[in-house]
């Protein structure tokens, strides 16, 4: 490994400002820890910098940390893109795309259905126990049958 390789991991919620030119080495790379409260802040600015002296590609060489799993499905896919502000500046921003929706399968919807309705069920059997047992009149009436 040379001098010039590196790697700079950003926490949740930092921006790498960078005043003149983000210069790196094509073997360094940026790594951005992303939680789901950084993504729930709203801000998903990664770095801003000057873009006429910058390295070229630099989104190639983002690599996204995720802490907890994400459903894709669900959430969609986290992209890095450089955007230019008003001011000639350029930003790394972190961005939620949503995948086709015909490569992912409908298990996730079919088990938060199945969930909805047992729930419920499982609520309402220990009650009815509960209420069995706590009142004698029906515990004796349903006991003896």
């Amino acid at each position: 490994m040379s001098v010039s390789e590196f790697t700079l991991k950003l926490s949740p919620g930092t921006i790498l400002n960078v005043a003149d030119c983000l210069v790196m080495d094509p073997n360094s790379q940026l790594v951005v820890v992303v939680t789901d409260e950084s993504l729930l802040e709203g801000d998903t600015t990664i770095a801003t910098f000057d873009p006429e002296c910058s390295s070229e590609q630099l989104t190639d060489r983002v690599y996204i940390e995720e802490e907890s799993p994400r459903d894709e499905c669900r959430d969609g896919t986290l992209v890095v893109v450089q955007k230019q502000d008003t001011q000639g500046r350029a930003r790394l921003e972190l961005l939620s795309v949503p995948v086709d929706k015909s490569k992912c399968d409908n298990d996730s919807e079919l088990n938060i259905l199945a969930i909805s309705i047992a729930v419920p069920i499982a609520v309402a059997t220990v009650v009815v126990i509960i209420l069995v047992f706590a009142i004698p009149s029906l515990r004796n009436k349903i006991l003896r049958g």
